[in-house]
């Protein structure tokens, strides 16, 4: 390295190094400026292919739901009934996924109409089918206490250990419920 210095080949070298610094300094700058346009589009992808996915999701969580409701006194329809559940919280964090996603390219002034009314209407369309099913819980809670008073010894064990499955899930579903509520209030 010493000998490259003094044999005046340290100029040309330090020439290149020079150019390649000034030319991805120029690269960086000029990508830093086009930075908000390609996010926001990136956003917007990320919004349109988000409620495409939500779209195609809720027609197979529709399907999948009737399925059971056909074949509920199957043994495969309490598997099928977990896998339900499953793919309904994957879809309740997407759709979650997707109400900060439009907030947040709202704040960043980019239009984002279609995500917005899929969100909202997701979350409509939610809320009403968690109403439902909580009223449904409620009657067989009902249901199971007024058996765990009154029921013989047989029918008062069966009707507490129900109760403990459903009371979790019912406290589960309305917690999701409130999220729904808090994300429609957001928007």
């Amino acid at each position: 390295m010493h000998s490259a210095i003094h044999g005046g080949r340290a100029r040309p070298t330090a020439t290149f190094i020079l150019t390649l610094t000034l030319a991805s300094l120029s690269s960086a700058a000029a990508l830093a400026q086009q930075g908000g346009t390609a996010e926001e589009k990136s956003t917007e992808q990320k919004i349109q292919e988000l409620s495409e996915d939500l779209r195609t999701r809720g027609v197979e969580l529709d399907e999948l739901h009737s399925n059971i409701e056909k074949h509920k006194d199957r043994s495969a329809a309490a598997m099928m009934d977990k896998e339900l559940s499953n793919r309904r919280a994957s879809y309740r964090r997407d759709v979650s996924e997707l109400v900060t996603l439009v907030l947040n390219a709202e704040d960043a002034g980019a239009t984002v109409a279609d995500g917005r009314s899929l969100a909202e209407h997701v979350l409509q369309v939610e809320a009403a089918k968690m109403r439902e099913k909580l009223t449904e819980l409620s009657a067989v809670t009902l249901r199971l206490v007024d058996v765990s008073m009154s029921g013989s010894a047989e029918e008062i064990e069966a009707a507490r250990k129900s109760l403990s499955t459903e009371i979790p899930r019912a406290s589960r579903l309305i917690e999701y419920l409130d999220d729904n509520i808090d994300a429609r209030a957001q928007l």
